[in-house]
């Protein structure tokens, strides 16, 4: 069996030359990175939302306790009231410019100092 192999002419065009090969290593370099880029931007992310997670439940379970209501303090020199909008009530109810004064409520606010968060309520006090 006589195995025959083909000649390379000079002028052969086939296959890659170093520079594609460089090119295409540097492409591939420059998406590695990139997707590394990626994943730790991700990460740094995951963490900030984690620890802001932790925060907003301690928060919370400092705001809900009933031993805290007292932790809360009113804000004074304040008055709700409700207001009729004439603008967008219907013309067969013949509104007028009404206003109910709301005496029995008040804002409070509550302000946690281990995570810094405040946070203002209306209260509603019932005789």
């Amino acid at each position: 069996m006589k195995i025959t192999a083909k000649k390379r002419r000079k002028n052969s065009t086939s296959g890659s030359t170093m520079v594609e090969v460089l090119i295409a290593f540097l492409v591939v370099m420059v998406m590695i990175v990139m997707f590394s880029r990626v994943v730790l931007t991700s990460s740094k992310m995951l963490v900030t939302s984690q620890k802001m997670i932790e925060k907003n439940e301690s928060f919370n379970a400092g705001y809900y306790k009933t031993a805290n209501q007292a932790g809360r303090q009113k804000l004074e020199g304040l008055s709700l009231s409700l207001a009729v909008d004439v603008e967008k009530t219907a013309a067969g109810n013949k509104a007028k410019e009404i206003s109910i004064g709301l005496q029995s409520t008040g804002l409070q606010l509550y302000e946690d100092d281990e995570t810094g968060y405040q946070l203002y309520s209306f209260f509603s006090e019932i005789y």
